[in-house]
């Protein structure tokens, strides 16, 4: 009696958070898909594999260091956002990753996916709504392993080559060939 007790509260509790999902828009003040043009961020021309990157400048949280940034090479839209935090355990401490992971839960559980074997390692948390997702993953960088939170829109994502395409056309004068 007691686990069928146990196991209805469980399954209420997961209707309760499933029904308040929120859709995956963005994180810490930025929107997948907004244009970004200067303001408050400081951004660099290309970020690894030609990516444009930007930091959000002056970031203050009690949880997250820092705060990334990628952008369209064309239209500045972005199309992924990154909250860091730096630790120096492997994914910062468990109770740290797993408080997130819960907030994360909370917010998204309705779009949570489980993880591929493949990915169990480096990745702890996936959610998913048509072509955005929010993950946690794990890292090292710097000599301090890192904790990411990653807001991404994939649609936007593949953009990237065609954009990057339109921007080398606009450098060849078509009247000389």
């Amino acid at each position: 009696m007691r686990f069928l007790k146990v196991f209805l509260s469980a399954v209420f509790l997961s209707a309760f958070f499933n029904a308040y999902a929120q859709p995956i828009t963005g994180a810490f003040g930025l929107k997948l898909g907004e244009i970004m043009w200067g303001g408050y961020l400081s951004s660099w021309p290309e970020g690894p594999e030609g990516r444009e990157k930007g930091k959000v400048i002056n970031f203050k949280d009690d949880f997250f260091d820092r705060v990334e940034f990628y952008l369209l090479p064309n239209s500045k839209r972005v199309y992924e956002i990154s909250g860091i935090k730096i630790g120096q355990t492997l994914c910062g401490y468990e109770k740290e990753r797993n408080a997130l992971i819960d907030t994360l839960r909370e917010k998204y559980g309705k779009y949570e996916q489980e993880i591929d074997k493949e990915w169990e390692g480096l990745e702890k948390f996936r959610a998913k709504y048509k072509d955005r997702e929010v993950y946690v993953r794990c890292g090292a960088g710097g000599g301090d392993w890192l904790l990411y939170v990653s807001y991404r829109d994939w649609g936007l994502s593949r953009l990237q080559d065609k954009e990057r395409k339109m921007i080398e056309k606009e450098k060849i004068d078509s009247s000389k060939l």
